[in-house]
């Protein structure tokens, strides 16, 4: 039995190894094949008691030459094959396991062959930040702790064999069922368990260096369009298709005034030749550094400004983006760089996600401006902001005949704004003519286009009627997660608009691109979703970037805490011991008592009221060990989702064991079923507050009673329902 389980923990260390490095997605899928098969192989043989010891049948020699070939193979992998050291190492490593694997006789064995799951498991942490390996993690501690505990227990007993009265048996006595039984599992876990949680406090503790010994750097960077020094007008529509994840920003002040209103700004542009964009004033030069370590990209106090927390995905630019216009950033970076239009730089494209932090100020025009009729601008503004391409004459009297109603110089751009919002047609679909340049083509041929043809054709109409105005390229605010409090912005949100100078305001953004209405279909799935990209929020902020900066903030708030309970308790106890000291005939010695003391009964008095106050209140059993004891605070939406399953199968509507809520509520939207958004809804309901742990509302309970009401009183099933299938 022993040696059984031995062999399995093995078998279960090594595939962990191998699937941890695996789904990194950098080995051959051919190796990796190999190893799998092998691996369960050997675990189809230990659980049938079959010793995989193929040394006895295979010879040495045969197994030596093996050895031979794969370091050969290696050779070829390293200049020919994966062309990397590191994966041709980890192929090697896949090989060798295999040999071990089939030849576990000693405990040397034994303990290579953990060494290579041990260098897959290092191997796969240096190969990815994603948020599987953080369950990685757990599962090879548990395995780990096993494996090494077996073996341990294995050899002590075949070294220290019992005497005879209590070997009878074979394996009674010390060595066998007796030994790992409920108790010694518990046990072992409970050491994974400390285990875990030591990990955990050491990651925490011991200062971050940002220093790796096996990184591995391949260009996995999403490859983006319309962030370099020079675009053609086409460039980003292909991307607006992408739902790749670009990046996430965290706004802790973000509220419903800043819809609509905020766009990642990313590359400006100031020369257009009538088919494309390019950046004239392309010197970068390095901001100030403020005494607080963070990079002065505009000069100003930044009142009423915005704060964002950035987490970028690895790109194929040097870009950084922030909202419109970054006052102040701050990065783990040696420096960055910016050019005469406040676009933002890093020195080199980064392999890895990037974390900083930026503070911007939100545009608006101010009151003097918007009374303004003319202006005159500074030489620079005219010479780089008002230049046309040839050809332009009729869109400038397009621009002057759609502008003439306003006096303003802000009325005029509202006007066009309007105008390109109201008399065209937002589409990707674009097939321009030959015959015009692009901009005319959209404006007095096809009269249809997307964000790059309406920022640019505003541009040009701006520029002939005499407004100083520019191009810029980044994103729009993309999908906010509730459950994470940030925007989740993707590929598909890339975008253009456009930005006019006025004297009062400086650079003011404006969108002339229609508004696209999506309907918001909020199902159970895209919370659940949102639920997991919130927790792969906090294992790249938290985790992956965790920093040594990060870990002085958290000494200093953790020492902020304690110095303020600390005041809080000591006007406790004074307050206590003058109390007492006025108690005539009480204790007079009072002063003797710690203030230690006075903490820790204070606390647990504070503790003992809150339980008796959610005992009595709320229903609540803080010790509950057995599900069918106590007050189940999920019990009020079981019985609502059973008792509409139950108005359904009165109708025929019956669903099947087999099925999730989700798939039965899926499978209802298939047949076109006339209550199916009403069952999606509770669905919905039902998964935050059974599996979110989030409370149940008067107004939600409300609005399920009406649904129930609906469905009680729907129609009969269409006959395409297979109600046939009525299995429980």
């Amino acid at each position: 039995m022993l040696d059984i389980l031995v062999n399995l923990s093995s078998a279960i260390l090594a595939l962990t190894g191998l699937i941890s490095v695996a789904l990194t997605d950098q080995l051959n899928p051919f190796i990796t094949m190999i190893g799998l098969v092998c691996i369960a192989v050997t675990l189809l043989l230990s659980s049938l008691s079959i010793r995989p010891q193929t040394y006895k049948m295979i010879p040495r020699s045969a197994w030596n030459a093996y050895i031979i070939l794969v370091f050969i193979v290696m050779l070829l992998d390293i200049f020919w094959i994966s062309g990397s050291l590191l994966i041709s190492i980890l192929h090697l490593s896949i090989f060798l396991m295999i040999n071990k694997l089939f030849n576990l006789s000693t405990r040397k064995d034994y303990i290579q062959l953990f060494l290579l799951s041990l260098l897959q498991f290092l191997a796969a942490s240096t190969m990815t930040n994603k948020l599987f390996f953080g369950f990685a993690v757990v599962i090879f501690l548990i395995s780990a702790t096993w494996a090494l505990i077996l073996l341990h227990l294995k050899y002590q007993i075949s070294d220290n064999p019992p005497s005879p009265p209590f070997n009878k048996g074979g394996m009674g006595g010390l060595s066998g069922e007796k030994i790992v039984d409920l108790r010694f599992f518990l046990l072992t876990n409970s050491v994974a368990v400390a285990a875990f949680i030591i990990t955990i406090l050491i990651f925490f503790i011991i200062p971050r260096f940002g220093i790796g010994f096996m990184q591995k750097k391949s260009d996995d960077r999403l490859r983006t369009s319309g962030f370099t020094e020079r675009i053609d007008l086409g460039d980003i529509g292909p991307i607006k298709l992408d739902n790749t994840m670009v990046m996430r920003v965290r706004i802790p002040d973000y509220n419903d005034s800043l819809k609509d209103r905020i766009y990642w700004r990313g590359v400006t542009f100031n020369f257009y030749d009538g088919r494309s964009w390019s950046n004239k004033l392309v010197q970068k030069f390095s901001p100030k550094i403020n005494d607080r370590g963070e990079f002065t990209i505009r000069e100003g106090s930044g009142e009423g400004g915005l704060y964002q927390e950035i987490i970028l995905e690895p790109l194929d630019t040097t870009v950084i983006f922030g909202a419109s216009h970054i006052i102040r950033l701050s990065a783990n970076l040696p420096s960055i760089k910016e050019d005469m239009m406040g676009s933002v730089y890093i020195p080199y494209a980064s392999f890895t996600r990037l974390q900083y932090s930026a503070y911007s100020k939100i545009d608006l025009i101010s009151e003097e401006d918007r009374d303004l009729e003319s202006a005159s601008y500074p030489v620079f503004i005219n010479k780089f902001y008002l230049q046309l391409p040839d050809g332009s004459e009729e869109i400038g009297d397009l621009a002057r005949r759609v502008s003439s109603g306003s006096k303003t110089i802000t009325g005029k751009i509202d006007a066009i704004e309007r105008y390109l919002k109201t008399n065209y047609r937002y589409t990707l679909d674009v097939k321009p003519h030959g015959e015009k340049n692009p901009i005319e083509d959209f404006l007095f041929v096809q009269k249809a286009g997307y964000c790059e043809y309406y920022a640019t054709a505003m541009v040009v109409m701006l520029r002939s009627i005499g407004v100083p105005a520019r191009l810029v390229t980044g994103f729009l605010q993309g999908e906010w997660n509730e459950i994470g409090g940030y925007f989740t912005v993707r590929q598909k949100d890339a975008h253009s608009w456009v930005e006019a100078y006025l004297p009062g305001s400086d650079w003011v953004t404006f969108d002339p691109t229609p508004a696209i209405l999506i309907e918001d279909q909020r199902t159970a799935l895209s919370l659940l979703s949102k639920y997991i990209d919130s927790i792969r929020l906090r294992w790249d902020r938290y985790i992956i970037n965790y920093s040594l900066k990060d870990q002085t903030e958290a000494i200093r708030k953790t020492r902020e805490k304690i110095r303020s309970m600390e005041g809080g308790f000591q006007m406790i106890y004074e307050s206590i011991k003058r109390y007492m000291l006025n108690i005539k005939g009480g204790i007079t010695d009072i002063s003797r008592i710690s203030i230690r003391t006075v903490m820790l009964l204070s606390l647990y008095f504070l503790l003992l009221a809150i339980s008796v106050y959610l005992y009595i209140r709320k229903g609540y059993r803080p010790f509950r060990l057995f599900p069918g004891t106590g007050a189940d605070k999920n019990s009020q939406i079981v019985e609502l989702y059973k008792k509409m399953l139950k108005l359904l199968e009165k109708r025929g509507i019956i669903k099947e064991n087999n099925k999730t809520p989700l798939e039965f509520a899926i499978s209802l939207n298939t047949i076109k079923e006339e209550n199916s958004r009403e069952v999606f809804e509770l669905t919905e309901t039902y998964y935050r507050v059974r599996f979110g742990q989030q409370p149940l509302s008067r107004e939600e309970i409300s609005r399920i009673s009406e649904i129930l009401q609906k469905i009680k009183k729907g129609p009969s099933p269409s006959p395409s329902w297979p109600s046939a299938s009525r299995s429980r």
